[in-house]
């Protein structure tokens, strides 16, 4: 879903297993193609991650803060916000309760 000022909500639907690893990628290369670099991730449906896909969604986030962008993130589990803290990626990261925050992060 797209905002104006060319922000992309994306919500996950399902827990992010290794082998949706290649897709979840897919996904981020779509967007950085179509010239996305603000996202909003949307976390509510996602029970758990493991490293390998936290260091993807920052390899990601990362890239898209070289080119001026920024991937937000909104509705953390409790072991999602679990993960992103053993990983000492909660003080890097700006983390939203709704969409509505997140957009007003970019819009700031």
């Amino acid at each position: 879903q797209a905002h104006p000022g060319g922000i992309v909500y994306i919500s996950l639907n399902d827990d992010l297993k290794y082998s949706h690893l290649s897709a979840f990628r897919g996904l981020f290369i779509k967007e950085f193609g179509e010239g996305n670099r603000k996202m909003i991730l949307d976390l509510h449906k996602v029970n758990y991650l493991v490293s390998a896909q936290l260091g993807l969604i920052w390899s990601f986030k990362q890239d898209a803060e070289d080119s001026g962008g920024d991937v937000v993130f909104i509705g953390l589990s409790e072991l999602v916000h679990e993960a992103f803290d053993s990983m000492g990626l909660l003080d890097q990261s700006e983390i939203f309760e709704t969409e509505e925050e997140a957009l007003g992060h970019f819009q700031a």
